[in-house]
């Protein structure tokens, strides 16, 4: 229960980092 909820809110975390990094991205260029 715990580990899952770890992992989901991991990938949610990495996925927004993500979707940031591309906003960077978008900004630069």
């Amino acid at each position: 229960m715990v580990i899952s909820w770890f992992v989901s809110r991991t990938t949610l975390t990495m996925r927004e980092q993500l979707l940031v990094d591309h906003g960077w991205w978008e900004t630069i260029t």
